[in-house]
């Protein structure tokens, strides 16, 4: 659909994006209920649960909003960096860092307050969680540990899969604990969180569950002085607030909005459900503006099977043909399948089930994958992975979206893959004749990496690339504070998590830093509730 300046709601909304959000245009003049208090959150994930907790930590009265039964959130890592085990000098490399591998785009003023207040936000978390050295990182009613940890010290010569940094001899010292096993995780860890808060705080602190946020209530100087929330029976609840932090998420399941602000991302499937752009169409009917240019998206795959980033394994498309060097990452093979063939998987969204879906692809290697992978794992743990493995060892995965399978031959394994027979066969045999040659005359990989497939069982990953989020939204200051077109804030209204921007820039949010998604929802939501409730 085409199009127009007259077709739009509010600059750069149109009546579709509306249609497929929670968001009610007009007056809303008849409620079923009505409550004051300091600070209204809406949204209860990563950014919602430490913000509303953070505000009534410091005595504020707080009501949540949740369109879902419980708070959800993904992901497992979420990281800090802490300063006292950094450099001052590596410090402001890790900002020129962070700024390059985002097109030189982000507001530095967002990147020094993770900088500044990430350790003591993630350290808020573990405290809320009951996830502390003391109780051995375990807490045992939520059923969630820091069960892995990548921590690790930028130092040196630094890559991030399209750029290298020299930190030199100073250093930045980051710790990624990550919440789980699988399939529990963050989501797991800040549900209980918000639950734990209820008990403490009582009447203080209100959540109402199933209830979207439909509308904002401003004032006569345009200021924002509460919001509107329907819950599942069709009840209006108005929410009188000196301050409305949105932290509903992004846009990536509103098929107009990805159109206009990511069309990068159309074609390929969602991670994620009923994140729909809520809080961005609300905050620009309040004034605010979407982020100009490059709205960020994460693109990755960690659980059809382990060792994503692996050069040694052999890549084929869905017909079968080798198309591309396996030392791109991960992270950003995305762009390189969008010109590959589409690809009807058991976990294909639906508007994408007649045609098929872009971002899939597959890893073949053999038997003897021990002797020279990058990154190799032992056979048990990968059996978790096998599809058709006993159920019992799916332990610590997503067993709805694993996707590895292993056979006697080629042929065999060509046929679990949902791939053509000879077209695999003749793609590794050519494969076997550059490795033979230690020459990659086809892509150019480095001859390090080139390995032979010839010892059966072989293996085969079915790898679905999907867009995890959308870590681009409306402008923000450091604070959380939603900004108009001018740079000015508009009075009472905060937007924190993957909302609020511009954080990132680039097309392609960068994996230089692990972690940094989550762990910058957190510090985000932890700074607008404490900005909020100091208000």
């Amino acid at each position: 659909m085409e199009k127009t300046e007259k077709t739009q709601v509010f600059p750069g909304i149109y009546p579709e994006d509306i249609e497929a959000s929670c968001v009610e245009l007009g007056p809303i003049t008849t409620f079923a209920r009505e409550l004051t208090v300091d600070v209204a959150v809406c949204g209860a994930g990563a950014a919602g649960v430490p913000a509303a907790v953070r505000a009534a930590a410091l005595g504020a009265s707080v009501a949540v909003l949740q369109k879902e039964s419980a708070a959800v959130s993904q992901g497992n890592c979420a990281s800090a960096v802490v300063k006292g085990d950094s450099t001052e000098a590596g410090l402001k490399k890790w900002l020129t860092f962070a700024t390059a591998v985002n097109s030189w785009r982000p507001n530095r003023k967002l990147l020094e307050a993770y900088l500044d207040r990430s350790e003591e936000a993630i350290a808020f978390l573990l405290q809320r969680g009951g996830i502390t050295e003391e109780n051995e990182w375990k807490n045992e009613r939520y059923g969630v540990s820091k069960y892995q940890d990548t921590s690790t010290v930028m130092t040196g010569v630094m890559h991030d899969g399209t750029q290298t940094f020299d930190f030199g001899e100073d250093k930045v010292s980051v710790f990624a604990p990550w919440f789980g096993p699988k399939p529990k995780n963050i989501g797991t860890l800040v549900a209980g969180i918000l639950e734990d808060a209820r008990e403490e705080y009582g009447e203080r602190f209100q959540v109402f569950y199933r209830t979207p946020v439909v509308s904002l209530l401003r004032d006569e100087n345009g200021a924002v002085v509460g919001c509107v929330g329907k819950d599942a029976d069709g009840n209006y609840i108005r929410i009188n607030a000196r301050s409305v932090i949105l932290a509903t998420g992004s846009y990536e399941n509103n098929a107009s909005m990805v159109e206009r602000f990511c069309p990068d991302i159309k074609d390929f499937d969602k991670k994620v459900v009923r994140r729909t752009g809520d809080g961005n169409i609300l905050a620009i009917a309040a004034g605010g503006v979407m982020e100009p240019v490059a709205h960020s998206h994460i693109m990755h795959d960690f659980d059809a099977g382990l060792m994503w980033d692996e050069p040694t394994f052999l890549d084929l498309n869905m017909n079968g043909e080798r198309f591309v060097c396996e030392e791109v990452d991960m992270a950003y093979i995305s762009n390189v399948l969008r010109w590959q063939p589409a690809f009807k998987g058991s976990n294909t969204d639906p508007e994408h089930r007649e045609n098929g879906s872009l971002g899939w692809y597959v890893q073949i290697y053999d038997n003897d994958y021990m002797s020279y992978a990058k990154g190799p794992v032992p056979e048990f743990v990968m059996k978790r992975y096998l599809k058709e493995e006993d159920p019992s060892l799916h332990v610590g995965v997503f067993a709805g979206l694993i996707d590895t399978f292993r056979a006697d031959t080629l042929e065999e394994l060509a046929e679990k893959l949902g791939l053509p027979k000879e077209q695999v066969v003749s793609s590794v045999a050519r494969y076997n004749e550059l490795c033979e040659k230690g020459c990659d005359d086809d892509f150019g990989k480095k001859p390090e990496y080139l390995h032979k497939l010839q010892t059966a069982p072989f293996w085969g990953i079915r790898r679905h690339i999907r867009c995890s989020s959308i870590t681009a939204g409306v402008l923000t200051d450091e604070f959380g504070r939603v900004v108009t077109a001018s740079g000015s804030v508009i009075p009472g209204l905060y937007a924190a998590g993957n909302l609020g921007g511009q954080f990132y820039g680039a097309p392609d949010y960068p994996f230089f830093h692990p972690g940094l998604s989550l762990g910058h929802a957190v510090t985000a939501g932890y700074i607008a509730g404490e900005h909020a409730a100091k208000k």
